[in-house]
Order: structure tokens, then C-alpha cells, then sequence
């Protein structure tokens, strides 16, 4: 891979790859430090990189116990050697990672897939380019980093950084001054991308491409010890037995292209099911709900009776409509759920049959008579942490999507930002990054505050007392954003920020997602909130719904000194609302943030990296 890349960049200026241009290659050496000479060894591969003229780092793991002591070792050096690799990417300002994965690489994997009972989803294999794994908390890494800017935000982020003399140039609508209670948070995108291109090449054809180009093969010893992986067990088993025709490369390949096809046809009908069937009525980012209503599962149209539908292929139809809506139900899910992993799709049968109660494969005669006199009354359930809570009692087509009450047997998301002593006690301290609370916002925190803060969930006991120090304002509006988007206990799912003390008391503080806080807090305390990555695309028919609304006639005021952009209160980073609310004298604006803040990678770079 470095050799390819140290000829593509000599050859070629300005090299467009990956959506991006390649002005440099940084190679990453990882050394495992499973043996003794791995750490020289990777000096050396270092420097053959180093002598094609690329820059070249070597990453050394850190293991809290030893690897030998370890029984899941592979897993554990998967996990470390990924989040590594993400956080030098993030520090290279490296937004894509490509890695010389080949086609022996894929065949191992199927074949352990197989042998482990996966399904045709797992049996698909290595993805040739895909979000890097195992690095879901790391801000800039894992589909984070580089929200939408609009015009809007823009402006916003000028104002901050002007002082409030300098804002009476600033011009906005006249008729925006009338602002909604609660403009929505921006969702992350962005991260790290890994790619393989090598995929459909032999590992001796890339032995080969060295060696005629004089170069250093190296070669892992540890790759070679049957009793220390898995991978290293299926690879001897190849290597030193005759396996049958069906378990040889080309049928195991060629099997893993079919289920790979297979997938990303079922993939694709779920994505049309969601967006064409409209199923997405609302999404809120700021309390992280979703409004849905499900399509009728009668199907548009039926084979006519000249070709009649056999039990086997009836059943085949049936399981594949089932894998389909259960693939529209987990993207839906994902909007919601604080689990950063989702279960495989057969997890999902069950809520299918719970939202699309007809049995969607059944002609109309058979449907008739398996259905039901009396149709049961849609009842409200959980799955993944998601709370599916029915909008009419006697219609199972409209859900509402909202993160489940905490258990009481598990201590709710904390994030702790400690307290600390410093020469200076106005000197502002905050995260190195944004943190990941519940799975689904993504919050920074900056103080002065002489005391430790954390964040948790609304907690109810709280809220009459933090209600009563709001301004009457602040308080109203409060009561208007919980009667109209927080039914129920979904209040009691956004992150509030509180103060932290030994003796376990703790006052709240803020509601960063909504914007709302104590007065005066700006003087000790900024925060910013962010929803985590979701699939805008499934949004389509929302946003062209929202784009057809007419608008009134744009008029201009001007903002006097002092003034202020409402909506970027606290709550920071919103999105999908292009235009500016304003109201003047009334919000307070969150100072000195910058993307800096965040993460040290949500500037744009060609720089690629290697593995």
C-alpha cells in the first residue's frame, strides 16, 4: 500500500481519492507488542516506508495485563489497534484510512464466519470502505467531527467571537423575530473512513508487486502460531489440509459476493420502504424522538391466479419481507437508541410482528382467514432501548420513538467534568474533546467554577427547584417545550448538566440539548450540545414537506447594541433551520466556542493514513 501510494503521488498532482485530494501519505506502523523484537521490527518497516518518501509513525498498544494472560487476545488487540489508529488519524487531521486488506484476508474471514453459524448479513464479509470500527466515543473518529455549517451558523459563530458593541451591523429578518421555542440541534457527521482496495487481490500477487519492485516483504510471526488466534487456527487449517471444493477460496468468495449482493438489495428495499412509504413523520434531535406512521403492509400488488404462490415460495417471500422490515425498523431504531451497537436483524422479529400485525406474505384469501376477529390494541414496548409507544390506542400505524426510562437496576450515563485547583480560579477549563452522554448527544463543557459538575439525565426531584430560579420567560417556555415534545417521561431522557459534591447533594444547573439554564451561569459555565450521526437521507420527504411551507416576504430589521441571536443559547450547534431567530435583549450566547473545542479533527485534510 505504501509503495502504490509513494508512485500515485510522484506520478500524479493533485490526486482526487476517497472525496478528497491526496497531497501526502502518512504511513502508521502498529506494534502489538505481543513479542519480544516487535517493537524493532517496526522500527524497520518504518524506515522502508520512510525510503519511499512518505512520512511514517509508529503506535505502540498498551495493554493493562499482559497478552499472554489474555484469553480473548484477538478481540482486545483488534479493539486497541482501531482506536489507535483513530486517534492518530484525528491528530493527522486524516479523514481517511485505507489498509491493505487482500483476498486471502476475505476468504479467512468468511470461512471463520461460517464455521461460527453466521448469517448471509455476517457471511458477506470485509466491507471495502465503511466507518472505522470499535472507536464509537471518540469525537472526530467515529462519524463525528464535521457537522453541516450553514449560513446561519456561520453568522452565529461571527457573532461570538465580535463583542456585543460590534454586533449592531448585523442584519436579520424582521419577520423571524418571532422565533420558535426550540430551533433543532445539529447532527454530527463526518469521522474517519476506512478503505480497502486491495480486497481483490491475492496476498501472493501483492509478494509478488515487492519483490519486483525490490522491496521488503514483512512478514508477522505471530501470524504463524495456530494456538494463539482463531484466524491463525483457520489459516493452518488451509494452509495444511485439502479442504472440499465448497470450503475452498473460489466457492467461499463467490458465496460471500452472493450474500454481500443479497444484502445491500434488502438494504436498499428497507431504505425505499422508510422514504418512500414516508414513514418518518418527525425527528427531534433536542429530546431525541421520532415520529413515525407506518405504511400498510397489504402489498400494492399480487401475482394473478394463472400463477399460483406454492407454500415454499410463500415462505421464502415471508422471511424475506420480514428481514426487510426488520432492516427498516433498525434504521428507524438508530435515531433513538443509546446502544452504539446494534443486535443482528433476526433480534428485530418480534417488534415486526408487534407493528406490522398482517402477515404481509399472505395472499388476501389467506389473510382473511388468519386474521383475527378482533384486533388487539396496539400497546406500548421496548426494544434496544427504545420506547415504541403508540400515538392512538386504535391505530397501529403511528408510533412515537423515544429513549426508554432508565432502569432502576442500572445507574443512569454520567459524565464528570472535576473540579480543579489552578493559580488562576477565573481560568476556564473543559474537555480535551466533545464527550459521548447516553449514545446520543455529543456535549461540551467549558468552566471556571470551583466546583466539579456532571452530567445526567433529567431527574424529576430536581426540576420544581430548578423551574423556580428560571425567569418567567425561560419558564413558560420550558412548560411549552415539555406539554408539546416530552410526553410522558421522555423529559426525563435529556442530559442536564448539575454541580457535583461529596456529600451527594447536586443542583441542576442547565438543559443543554433545549438552551435553558439558571441566569447568570454564562458567567461560569458554557456548554454545547450536538445529536450524534443519523441517516439524513431518510429524512427526504420531511424536509421536502418543510421546504414547501410557504414563508413570509423577508423584510430587515437592525439589531441594536447588546443584542443577541436567540436559539444559540447553551444549547450551541443547531441545524436544518437555515435562517436566524432572533429576539433582541433576551439571550444569552455562549462565548468563545470554537470547532477547536471539540475535537482536534473537524478541519478537512487529504491526508490519508496506512496500516
Amino acid at each position: 500500500m505504501a509503495f502504490l501510494f509513494s508512485r500515485l503521488l510522484k506520478s500524479e498532482d493533485g490526486i482526487r481519492t476517497a472525496g478528497g485530494t491526496v497531497t501526502r501519505a502518512v504511513g502508521i506502523v502498529v506494534d502489538h507488542q505481543m513479542r519480544p523484537a516487535s517493537g524493532q521490527e517496526a522500527q524497520s518497516v518504518a524506515e522502508e516506508i520512510r525510503k519511499l518518501g512518505l512520512g511514517a509513525l509508529v503506535k505502540r498498544l498498551r495493554w493493562s495485563r499482559p497478552p499472554s494472560q489474555l484469553s480473548n487476545v484477538e478481540s482486545l488487540a483488534r479493539t486497541l489497534r482501531y482506536r489507535m489508529l483513530g486517534r492518530t488519524c484525528r491528530h493527522l487531521h486524516a479523514t481517511s484510512l485505507f489498509m491493505a486488506h487482500h483476498r486471502d484476508d476475505q476468504y479467512e474471514t468468511v470461512l471463520m464466519r461460517l464455521l461460527t453459524g453466521r448469517s448471509f448479513q455476517g457471511l458477506g464479509g470485509i466491507h471495502p470502505s465503511n466507518a472505522i470500527p470499535e472507536c464509537f466515543r471518540l469525537h472526530g473518529v467515529y462519524k463525528s467531527g464535521s457537522p453541516v455549517h450553514r449560513p446561519a451558523e456561520e453568522l452565529r459563530d461571527y457573532l461570538q467571537r465580535c463583542g456585543p458593541e460590534e454586533v449592531d451591523m448585523a442584519w436579520v429578518r424582521l419577520a423571524e423575530l418571532r422565533s420558535p421555542d426550540l430551533t433543532p440541534l445539529t447532527c454530527e457527521d463526518g469521522g474517519i473512513t476506512i478503505h480497502r482496495p486491495l480486497l481483490d487481490f491475492d496476498k501472493d500477487r501483492l509478494v509478488a508487486t515487492c519483490e519486483a519492485n525490490k522491496l521488503r516483504w514483512f512478514e508477522d510471526l505471530t501470524n504463524s502460531d495456530p494456538t494463539l488466534t482463531m484466524r491463525n487456527a483457520v489459516r493452518y487449517l488451509v494452509k495444511s489440509h485439502r479442504l472440499p471444493v465448497a470450503l475452498r477460496k473460489p466457492s467461499i468468495l463467490a458465496l460471500s459476493k452472493r450474500s454481500r449482493q443479497r444484502r445491500d438489495l434488502e438494504e436498499s428495499e428497507a431504505h425505499r420502504l422508510v422514504v418512500g412509504g414516508a414513514m418518518v413523520v418527525h425527528f427531534n434531535p433536542n429530546f431525541g424522538t421520532l415520529e413515525v406512521k407506518l405504511p400498510s403492509s397489504r402489498p400494492s400488488r399480487w401475482k394473478s391466479d394463472k400463477q399460483p404462490v406454492g407454500p415454499t415460495r410463500n415462505e421464502l417471500q415471508l422471511r424475506r419481507r420480514t428481514r426487510v422490515a426488520a432492516a427498516a425498523v433498525r434504521k428507524l431504531i438508530h435515531f433513538v437508541t443509546p446502544e452504539l451497537q446494534l443486535s443482528d436483524l433476526s433480534s428485530l422479529y418480534g417488534v415486526v410482528e408487534r407493528l406490522f400485525p398482517d402477515n404481509p406474505s399472505d395472499p388476501p384469501d389467506r389473510r382473511k382467514k388468519n386474521r383475527p376477529e378482533k384486533r388487539k390494541r396496539p400497546e406500548a414496548f421496548t426494544m434496544a432501548g427504545v420506547l415504541f409507544r403508540p400515538l392512538d390506542s386504535r391505530d397501529s400505524s403511528r408510533w412515537l420513538l423515544s429513549r426508554a426510562p432508565f432502569p432502576a437496576s442500572r445507574p443512569p450515563s454520567e459524565l464528570t467534568l472535576s473540579s480543579r485547583t489552578h493559580k488562576s480560579p477565573l481560568r476556564w477549563r473543559r474537555w480535551k474533546t466533545a464527550q459521548l452522554w447516553d449514545g446520543r448527544f455529543w456535549l461540551q463543557i467549558s468552566t471556571r467554577a470551583p466546583v466539579a459538575l456532571q452530567v445526567k439525565p433529567l431527574i424529576p426531584r430536581h426540576l420544581k427547584l430548578f423551574r423556580q430560579g428560571l425567569a418567567p420567560g425561560q419558564r413558560a417556555r420550558l412548560r411549552r417545550l415539555f406539554h408539546k415534545n416530552a410526553p410522558g417521561k421522555v423529559r426525563f431522557s435529556v442530559p442536564a448538566i448539575y454541580t457535583a459534591s461529596a456529600d451527594g447533594r447536586s443542583k441542576l444547573l442547565a438543559l443543554p440539548s433545549l438552551g435553558i439554564h439558571v441566569p447568570g451561569l454564562e458567567r461560569w459555565i458554557r456548554y454545547r450540545a450536538r445529536y450524534r450521526y443519523i441517516d439524513a437521507s431518510l429524512l427526504t420527504r420531511e424536509l421536502e414537506k418543510s421546504s414547501h411551507e410557504r414563508r413570509p416576504e423577508p423584510r430587515y430589521a437592525r439589531l441594536q447594541h447588546g443584542s443577541a441571536l436567540r436559539g444559540w443559547e447553551g444549547g450551541g450547534e443547531h441545524c436544518h433551520s437555515v435562517d436566524v431567530p432572533v429576539e433582541a435583549n433576551d439571550i444569552w450566547m455562549p462565548g468563545d466556542f470554537k470547532d477547536s473545542d471539540w475535537t482536534a479533527s473537524t478541519k478537512k485534510s487529504s491526508v490519508r493514513g496506512k496500516a
